[in-house]
């Protein structure tokens, strides 16, 4: 695609996707739609199925992002043992819907675990392992570099601009250069050994600069080739969730926005449909974010103690969800109630 193109497309979403937004809360805030979704809501949780499984194989990580949450919260690092994997993904199988894997932590970079490619083995001889998100700072190193082109099909590599300036200015590391020597030894392997079908990868562009200023980077030039092959996409990133109230908008640099708060309209949030499942096993709805401290409101169980048929089941769940039903008093779980990516849940 086009480079211009490419930013005008995400332009375009950018003006849309606010207006969309408001049109689905406005719909979702009338009695009406209110009073129909609460009616049918346990009949429809009970015919809901999980596919897909995501687990926060660490909580820690090897940058300090002006836009995360994790350099501020004081929590013990910790990585998934091998035998916790297996249980979850024993567990995972039982339930007979799950069909995917995701490695992607809320918080920390994934590759930090030495152990993470036997999981992945471990998880594709049952699971269509569907994706990893990195900061791609370990990529540098081939033997890491090759085997995530082995074990998943999508990589995700979040990346503060194009240059080591602003590259170490959001990401307060200076690894700009290990990281684009990683992505393209990555997307080589892909267009080589797997004729450009897998894996794909995906460049999510978290930068103080403009996408305009991006694109006019003597390092797109080296990018184009893959996104013409269909090997690599892109994603601009202009706004940032506050994660719970611990990053300001003064923390954010350059072009970076900060995202405001959404008020509750008496309907649970869409996130609220998806789980995943930390180091110490236990299980949390809403993969997105979390605040300083073991429960936060969002853990619905521990698999050391329940089995996830009986965490997923819809009694368990309910007491959550109506925390959402008034829309002028806000009981929400305690890291929703400042968070600005809540979207109602569709009938």
């Amino acid at each position: 695609m086009n480079k211009y193109l490419l930013v005008a497309k995400h332009k375009a979403k950018q003006f849309a996707t606010p207006i969309y937004d408001k049109l689905f809360y406005i719909r979702a805030k009338q009695p009406i739609y209110h009073n129909i979704f609460w009616r049918n809501i346990e009949e429809r949780l009970a015919a809901q199925q999980h596919t897909a499984i995501h687990v926060a194989n660490v909580n820690m990580c090897n940058a300090k992002c002006v836009f995360c949450g994790q350099h501020k919260f004081e929590r013990p690092k910790h990585v998934m043992t091998y035998q916790m994997f297996e249980e979850i993904i024993a567990d995972a199988i039982s339930l007979k819907t799950i069909k995917e894997i995701d490695f992607t932590p809320p918080l920390g970079e994934p590759l930090l675990d030495e152990g993470i490619f036997d999981k992945a083995a471990l998880a594709g001889n049952h699971l269509y392992i569907k994706s990893i998100t990195t900061n791609g700072i370990l990529l540098s190193r081939h033997e890491i570099c090759e085997n995530v082109a082995i074990y998943f099909n999508e990589v995700r590599i979040s990346i503060g601009g194009l240059d080591w300036e602003s590259y170490k200015k959001a990401y307060n590391v200076n690894k700009f250069s290990d990281v684009f020597v990683g992505l393209i030894n990555l997307l080589n392997i892909a267009d080589k050994q797997h004729l450009g079908l897998f894996p794909k990868v995906k460049l999510l562009v978290r930068s103080p600069k403009s996408e305009w200023a991006l694109i006019k980077s003597p390092y797109w030039n080296d990018l184009q080739l893959f996104i013409d092959k269909g090997i690599l996409t892109v994603e601009f990133t202009n706004y940032y969730d506050n994660w719970g109230g611990s990053v300001k908008p003064e923390d954010l640099i350059g072009v970076m926005k900060a995202r405001q708060p959404k008020k509750k309209c008496g309907i649970p949030c869409y996130s609220l449909g998806t789980f995943f499942i930390e180091h110490q096993g236990n299980v949390r709805l809403c993969g997105c974010r979390f605040i300083n401290k073991e429960n936060d409101g969002l853990v619905v169980g521990n698999i050391n103690e329940q089995t996830l048929k009986e965490i997923l089941a819809v009694d368990n769940l309910m007491p959550l969800y109506r925390k959402f039903i008034n829309p002028d008093v806000d009981k929400s779980p305690e890291v929703c109630q400042n968070c600005t990516l809540y979207r109602p849940m569709s009938l």
